[in-house]
């Protein structure tokens, strides 16, 4: 699994403090800057967010790329519907590996042996001519793939971090929802500030969960 920042808002706590304090005042957007609020721009968003005041967040924007995982992770990753998503189609492009938890590898007598068998039918159907996009229907659900993902601010803290993070979360969506937070509040700190990154469980995804 690897997490990618392709593009994100500039200064996304700033432009959120700033459209906050933008819908209370008669300045225009260049006169804001010389109408700093007390305490700065970080002090206001703060106090902003505490108000319940979230929907400024949407205006902060965050594009990840996310390679390494499995079907059976991007199928629950794009049931979050206020986002936009591109996908790696197994239409154009065929299937390498697959992505098996070490539950699966520990319980299968011989891992080897479990992993070709997961992948024969896929590989063997499309070496007799079937198309790539009709073979893929016999691809297991721990295919790996790899997909891209744009969200608002508002929707990773309200929506997407508080299920995703949540420890009745799936291992693998909670392993890229720490990651994914682990990059975000690099770039906006106070925008998550009161969400914190579980590094034991990131380095227990290494260890534990990846390619057969």
């Amino acid at each position: 699994m690897k997490v990618t920042i392709l593009s994100h808002t500039e200064n996304p706590d700033q432009l959120c403090a700033k459209i906050g304090r933008y819908s209370n005042v008669l300045e225009t957007w260049e006169e804001l800057d010389r109408k700093i609020p007390s305490g700065g721009w970080e002090t206001f968003l703060r106090k902003v967010i505490k108000m319940g005041h979230t929907s400024v967040l949407e205006h902060a924007v965050f594009t990840f790329e996310i390679t390494g995982v499995s079907r059976v992770f991007t199928h629950q990753f794009v049931r979050h519907r206020i986002a936009s998503y591109l996908q790696k189609s197994f239409r154009r492009t065929k299937i390498k590996e697959l992505i098996l938890p070490k539950s699966v590898l520990e319980a299968a007598e011989d891992p080897e042996k479990l992993q070709k068998a997961a992948e024969t039918l896929y590989r063997e159907y499309y070496r007799r001519g079937v198309p790539m996009e009709d073979a893929r229907y016999l691809a297991p659900m721990g295919s790996e793939t790899a997909i891209i993902a744009t969200f608002n601010g508002r929707t990773l803290l309200e929506s997407f971090f508080p299920l995703r993070l949540h420890q009745t979360a799936q291992f693998e969506i909670r392993a890229i929802a720490n990651e994914m937070l682990r990059l975000v509040k690099e770039i906006a700190p106070v925008i998550f500030q009161d969400l914190e990154v579980d590094e034991k469980l990131l380095q227990e995804y290494k260890s534990s969960f990846g390619k057969s």
